[in-house]
């Protein structure tokens, strides 16, 4: 799995034409007009991305217990379901109205905004959690880690979403000088939003149950929450219906975790976050979009 997931770029399919061409159309079209034209993406990426489409077919058979045809469906609906995730972002870019539905039983997250203090979101490849940076405005700066190796189109067009909502890039960097850059952010009281569940080559790694099997997650972003001992939540941002989506956000931090260690905290932060996953894939299991296989 490592030597695949290094191979990982966080790149958008396509050319900067072609998604320059998409946002064009989605300023004047609805996205049911051509939600039949990704069929072609659908099993082109069945059949020429044998890395994704193993890991779907295990997390199909394996965790979700399908067998044959069923099993070869729910593979089909992953991707589907991600092309509708993908052609969202090139809406929201384009400026279509979405219908947001809050699941903050709590209202953590205004709480933590109104507090003085940083706090830590640890967000996922379940849903489309892009989309949440676009439509959630922060009262605190919130620090976003991305890879910049996408497309300019892309990255130009996020930056603009996320500057009207106070959110800033946080560029991952080679030299890993980008930790010094998240503790400072969080010292300051921002917020910090980073992805707990893509394991890259050489990095170390925790392992928590997820559907019924252990699985692999990075150590850093658990690490990190525990070090700063500060908030820890999560946030997902699951599509229900055309142009609808429910933010699920759920509190991981204890009255009583400040007795831990930090490395018995940040376990405990994994079995949480994990737990959280496995909850919104009981609801959405076709939305599960990390493909590569955390359970080999």
């Amino acid at each position: 799995m490592s030597e695949k997931t290094k191979q990982w770029r966080g790149k958008t399919g396509g050319t900067q034409g072609m998604q320059r061409t998409l946002i064009r159309w989605f300023r004047h079209i609805d996205t049911r007009w051509i939600i039949g034209l990704t069929a072609p993406w659908v099993f082109f990426s069945i059949l020429f991305m044998p890395t994704a489409c193993r890991a779907a077919w295990r997390y199909q058979r394996q965790r979700l217990h399908k067998k044959g045809l069923s099993a070869c469906f729910g593979v089909w609906r992953q991707f589907f379901a991600m092309s509708h995730v993908v052609l969202d972002r090139f809406a929201a870019f384009a400026g279509q109205p979405f219908t947001i539905r809050r699941d903050d039983p709590t209202d953590l997250m205004n709480r933590l905004q109104h507090q003085p203090d940083g706090f830590v979101i640890l967000s996922s490849h379940v849903g489309n959690q892009e989309l949440a940076g676009y439509f959630t405005a922060s009262l605190k700066p919130m620090q976003v880690l991305i890879y910049l190796g996408d497309t300019e189109t892309m990255n130009h067009e996020r930056a603009l979403l996320f500057e009207k909502n106070n959110l800033h890039f946080l560029p991952i960097r080679t030299d890993g000088s980008h930790i010094f850059d998240m503790h400072q952010a969080l010292q300051r009281g921002e917020v910090l939003s980073i992805h707990g569940d893509r394991v890259f080559a050489d990095s170390r790694t925790l392992q928590a149950p997820l559907l019924g099997a252990d699985a692999t997650f990075p150590e850093g972003p658990f690490r990190v929450a525990a070090v700063e001992r500060l908030p820890v939540l999560t946030m997902f941002m699951l599509r229900t219906a055309h142009n609808t989506y429910e933010l699920r956000i759920r509190g991981l931090s204890r009255p009583d975790d400040s007795a831990l260690s930090n490395r018995a905290l940040a376990e405990q932060l994994l079995e949480r976050y994990a737990a959280e996953i496995e909850n919104a894939l009981r609801d959405y299991p076709e939305q599960w979009f990390n493909f590569y296989d955390v359970w080999q």
